[in-house]
This record gives C-alpha cells, structure tokens and sequence, in this order.
C-alpha cells in the first residue's frame, strides 16, 4: 500500500496533473472576484455605447464569494470529472494495471492509494484555489469575511470529493475513459437534483452542501442543519470506494 501510494504521488509529479489542476483552481479563484468588479462596468460601457443608460448596482464581496461557488459547481466539478475518469480505466486500457497486480500489491491497495494521492492533491488545489479567491477579493474590495467564506468552503469540500470518488469508483469498474466520463456526468447530474426534490428530502442530500456554501456566505448555518448532509455525503464516499474496490477485485484484468 505504501509503496503504490509513494508510486502515485511520483505520477503526479511526472505528469501534467502536477499543474493543470491546481490551474483550474486557481484560475476559478482569481476570475470570480474579477467577473464580479468588472462585468458591470464593462456592462455599463457596452450599453451605453448602444444608447442605452443603465445604472448596476455596485458589485460587493458578497457577489465576488457568490460567483466562486457558481464557477466552483460548473467548472469545478466538470474538470474533476473529466481529470479523474481516466485514472484507473485508463490503466486498465493500456495494459499497465495487468503488470501491477503481478507483484505484491492488492487490488483495493490500489485503489485507495489512488484516491489518496489524487484526492490529496485535489485537496490542496481547492486550498490554492479558496486562498487566491479571498485574496483577490480583498484586494479588489477592501474587506472580506474571512469566517463566511471559510466555512462556505468547509461545507463544499465533501461534496467535491464526492464526486471525486464517484468518478474514481466508476473508472474501476470500467475500461473505456469516455464511457466513464459519460455515466459520471449522469451520476453528477442525479446526485445534483436530489437537492430539488422537496425540502424534506433536500436536507439530506449531498447537493445541500453546495445551497449551505452559499447560505453561510451570508448568515451562520448551525451544525443540526448542516449534519446530515454532511453525514450521507461521507457515506456515500465510503459507499462508493466500497462498490468500487468490490467490483474491480472481481475484474479479469
């Protein structure tokens, strides 16, 4: 286990992920304040110069933090899927994985490195991405609540992980990188709308985190309200590395 962790954690340093994501993190980070300072004067501008004359209100913290999330749910998410699909399908694809599981290292060993390691450096992209947003934030605006914002991020990391290990589950059970780009967009979509479907039901869906981001940005959110979302989205991540062990334990490789 250790061995294979040590040999993930070197991919990343060897390949175009040691760069690309904590880029698109970053970059979700430092334009979401930018769209909020900017757009409306740009808006403004435009309109203007069409004859039009309308006064926007003008953009705050608030908005800035509030176009992170946006970002974070659209673009995020979608590059997490796409740069983890290909993580263990891939290998399988290419006839690596077969070579593997010849020596001494178990089939959930490497699967749980990989969740490790990726998850890791997932991780700590979405840290860059969170300190270059505040930052930018409050160098553009002056003040920032640096207690919101951070239990905002609090409250949407699990969910990114989630469907970190969604993705990282099905590229288990499958072999072809796109079909698994495919079922994790369906099963993203699925896990999404469960936060639509009535607000007794929506408490407890993992998509509450991303409305509880939003809602600590701008008052508290207590613990009772933000427990059991939190609890079924740890659950579903054990669930999900479970079912996905289970499945690639059984595969002829």
């Amino acid at each position: 286990m250790i061995a294979f962790l040590k040999k993930e954690f070197k991919e990343i340093f060897k390949t175009y992920r040691l760069w690309v994501i904590p880029l698109i993190f970053l970059a979700i980070g430092l334009s979401s304040p930018a769209s909020a300072k900017f757009l409306p004067d740009l808006l403004e501008g435009q309109l203007k110069a069409e004859g039009v004359v309308l006064k926007l209100p003008e953009p705050s913290n608030f908005e800035a933090f509030v176009q992170y999330f946006k970002n974070l749910t659209q673009l995020g998410l979608i590059a997490t899927i796409l740069l983890s699909a290909g993580l263990i399908s891939d290998e399988k694809a290419k006839g690596i994985l077969a070579q593997v599981v010849t020596k001494p290292v178990s089939r959930p060993a490497i699967v749980l490195a990989k969740w490790l390691a990726q998850g890791s450096w997932l991780i700590l992209s979405f840290i860059v991405g969170a300190v270059s947003c505040y930052l930018y934030t409050l160098a553009l605006f002056d003040q920032a609540s640096a207690s919101r914002f951070l239990y905002a991020n609090v409250f949407y990391l699990p969910y990114l992980l989630l469907i970190f290990s969604l993705s990282l589950a099905i590229s288990a059970a499958m072999r072809s990188q796109i079909a698994t780009t495919l079922i994790a967009f369906v099963g993203f979509f699925l896990i999404s709308i469960t936060a639509t479907l009535g607000q007794n039901f929506a408490r407890y869906s993992p998509a509450y985190l991303v409305n509880l981001s939003h809602k600590a940005l701008s008052k508290s959110v207590s613990f009772s309200e933000a427990a059991w979302p939190i609890t079924t989205t740890t659950s579903l991540i054990a669930i999900f590395l479970i079912v996905g062990i289970w499945v690639f334990n059984r595969q002829e490789i």
